[in-house]
């Protein structure tokens, strides 16, 4: 029995062929919630460089690796994922080994990287320690 001999309302069969095209497409939500600004990259369970992304501080927002046309055979090899985050230095911030798709990935809950990121003093200037910080009653 198809869709179209049920008896269903357009609007919920249009849900449903929405829902089926969006599950060929594998999907991670990528938050920054550090305070720096960081490069996203996401590798392919193979080790291949899939995309790297600019993310600001406090930025969140959903990747995805869709498939041209409606590929319902998409390559085994995709996932699991690996996400790195890193530094405007080049250094590693973070890093999830293991993401499947449809998984939320923050910053500084990643289990690998120091989750921080060296600030450079421009002038290499070095702070004055015969000053006491301001403190207000």
């Amino acid at each position: 029995m198809t869709i179209a001999k049920l008896n269903i309302p357009i609007m919920i069969r249009s849900l449903f062929l929405l829902f089926s095209v969006s599950l060929f497409g594998q999907t991670l939500r990528l938050f920054n919630d550090s305070a720096f600004d960081l490069h996203c990259t996401i590798y392919a369970f193979d080790g291949s460089q899939l995309q790297t992304l600019d993310l600001g501080p406090q930025v969140m927002l959903v990747w995805e690796l869709g498939y041209a046309g409606f590929d319902r055979s998409p390559s085994l090899t995709t996932t699991p994922f690996r996400v790195s985050f890193f530094c405007d230095t080049g250094d590693l911030f973070g890093a999830w080994p293991s993401v499947p798709s449809g998984a939320f990935v923050n910053a500084m809950g990643s289990p690998e990287g120091p989750k921080g990121c060296k600030i450079e003093n421009p002038k290499n200037e070095q702070p004055n320690q015969n000053t006491r910080p301001f403190i207000e009653y």
